[in-house]
């Protein structure tokens, strides 16, 4: 299911605008009340424009507002577990084209901008010590959801993949960098060898940038 709705603006090309992530580990008001605004808080400080969440812990999909963000997302029918959203700013929202709640797991949300549209999607994979066909689904789900993008579409994953990719690129020189950290392990692996994702390009292993250590320290509090 699409949820479509009036686009009453556009991010320009032109700006900044800042894409981010934060596994939450729950905005339920219902279990821990001021968790949201909290959050909310702090990505308004660091001007987090579309920020990808996990582990939100809400039942069922549908939409929140807090004071400064309007947050999409999607979880489980009934147990308060997992859970992916996405936070929207206010300049987001007003470009916002449609978003889809996948599953607990994945959340599509598409985006107008001055060159194209933009398709960001949230994610929360399996952990390592899942078992290998839910992990299989996962994967499988997600690639065709990539798939279905628009073929003009600028399309970014945003999640927590519970992944280890280590500091040896050389295994898969096209989509990492040298910054990765640790050794690499099955979720790694089978993260670089999907080919629904092998055009994406891991960031963080690729550049170094004080602002993930800020941001790090900042959401660890």
């Amino acid at each position: 299911m699409t949820n479509a709705r009036p686009q009453t603006g556009f991010l320009k090309t032109t700006e900044c605008f800042r894409i981010g992530y934060w596994n939450v580990r729950t905005v339920n008001q219902e279990t821990q009340p001021g968790k949201l605004n909290s959050v909310m808080r702090t990505l308004d400080k660091f001007r987090i424009d579309i920020a990808g969440l996990s582990e939100t812990r809400l039942t069922g999909f549908g939409t929140l507002n807090s004071e400064t963000y309007h947050i999409l997302y999607s979880g489980l029918e009934t147990r308060k577990e997992a859970g992916v959203g996405m936070a929207l700013s206010s300049r987001a929202k007003k470009c916002l084209v449609d978003w889809e709640p996948i599953n607990e797991q994945i959340l599509r949300a598409r985006f107008a901008t001055s060159q194209a549209k933009l398709t960001v999607i949230a994610v929360y994979a399996p952990t390592n010590d899942t078992v290998d066909q839910t992990k299989d689904d996962f994967y499988r789900v997600l690639s065709n959801v990539v798939a279905k993008a628009h073929r003009h579409d600028i399309v970014t994953l945003c999640g927590d993949f519970n992944a280890k990719v280590g500091s040896d690129a050389s295994y898969a020189p096209a989509i990492l960098g040298r910054h990765g950290l640790g050794e690499i392990n099955d979720n790694g692996v089978l993260w670089s060898s999907k080919v629904g994702v092998k055009q994406f390009i891991m960031v963080f292993t690729v550049t170094m940038n004080i602002l993930v250590k800020i941001l790090s320290s900042e959401f660890s509090g």
